[in-house]
């Protein structure tokens, strides 16, 4: 892949991908579809329902068309640090966390790292969308994780997310990994894959190309399911398509659905639903929605994975414990607690 820099007021930046012009206006045309079936289903007035745990809006703004240029494609992401819940470039622990950090780095990475993964909710007091590691310990975290990973599952060489991208998809891979996901997507021919809050799609990227046969589905607010249909088009060469019925998606295409438009993927079986981060940032009422509606369509041997945080500690009806809310419409297979994850308890819930 031909090396290229991009050129920033006050800095460069090497990238791994440049789009074609094709690519371009392929992802403009993708744009202008979900910005009018969004102004139909009203779903930029539901996007402006997501707030931050002090209760401020933090609803990006539309991507409209003229906004795809091949910067925007080649930047992607950059511009979607709420994939990991943490900004591209890590953030400072708590003093006492920084502090061990500083000691124990340049003696051993290795036991700094062990020690980080170890003590990681203590040292930042209480779990938070907010926090983050720094940049050296998110590499090696996620370097350590990868190992254990089977080759198929790892990060490609011309992996183009963050650090921080890196250290959250081998988390997820991992926990779905160690929880038996992937023998059930393998036993099925075709499997049918729903993603609920994708963020620029690095997680369906590696689902794809681990299970070219799978069918991938997408819900998600109208700016991030744009990144990541831009994304999937673009990085996985992959047919990306707005969803009016799943039932004409073939093996190997993205179905893309607002989250305001539902009714748009019923009636076909899912083999994994997915959702890390986004259902403890819901109202409990949508959370419960989006369970009872995997309820009807999960297939009979289908499974629910999700990571998420408790957070009624937020104090905000916008904020939910999502275990407590599935578990009045799913039944909890397996939870993964032999080791400690920085985001989330990783969870597999089925109808029966």
């Amino acid at each position: 892949m031909r090396h290229l820099v991009a050129r920033h007021p006050g800095k460069e930046r090497a990238l791994s991908y440049w789009p074609s012009p094709d690519d371009v206006m392929k992802c403009r045309a993708l744009a202008a579809e979900i910005d009018r079936r969004a102004l139909e289903t009203d779903a930029y007035d539901a996007e402006k329902q997501w707030t931050a745990p002090s209760g401020q809006p933090v609803y990006p703004a539309p991507i409209k068309p003229e906004d795809i240029t091949a910067e925007f494609l080649a930047d992607i992401p950059k511009r979607a640090s709420f994939f990991t819940g943490w900004p591209p470039e890590g953030v400072i622990l708590t003093g006492l966390g920084t502090a061990l950090w500083r000691a124990v780095r340049p003696l051993s990475p290795a036991l700094g790292v062990r020690l980080l993964a170890r003590w990681w909710h203590r040292l930042q007091r209480e779990p938070s969308h907010y926090t983050g590691p720094t940049r050296d310990a998110a590499r090696l975290l996620a370097r350590r994780l990868e190992r254990h990973l089977p080759v198929a599952l790892r990060p490609p060489a011309n992996f183009d997310g963050t650090d921080m991208d890196r250290l959250a998809l081998c988390e997820r891979l991992t926990a779905t990994h160690n929880l038996g996901v992937f023998r059930c997507l393998a036993a099925s021919a075709s499997p049918v894959i729903l993603e609920i809050g994708a963020g620029y799609g690095m997680l369906a990227a590696a689902l794809l190309e681990a299970f070219p046969s799978a069918v991938y589905l997408v819900v998600d607010i109208p700016s991030s399911l744009t990144l990541a249909g831009c994304y999937l088009a673009t990085r996985r060469r992959c047919r990306v398509a707005v969803c009016r019925a799943p039932a004409g998606l073939s093996s190997g295409e993205v179905g893309l659905t607002l989250n305001t438009d539902l009714s748009a993927i019923e009636g076909r079986p899912i083999t994994l639903a997915i959702n890390t981060l986004s259902f403890g940032e819901m109202n409990p009422a949508i959370v419960g929605q989006y369970a009872a509606f995997l309820r009807r369509n999960l297939a009979p041997t289908g499974f629910l994975f999700e990571q998420n945080f408790d957070n009624t500690h937020v104090g905000s009806e916008n904020f939910c414990d999502p275990a407590a809310v599935l578990s009045r419409h799913l039944r909890l297979r397996a939870h993964e607690r032999r080791r400690r994850y920085l985001k989330g308890v990783p969870r597999l819930w089925a109808m029966s």
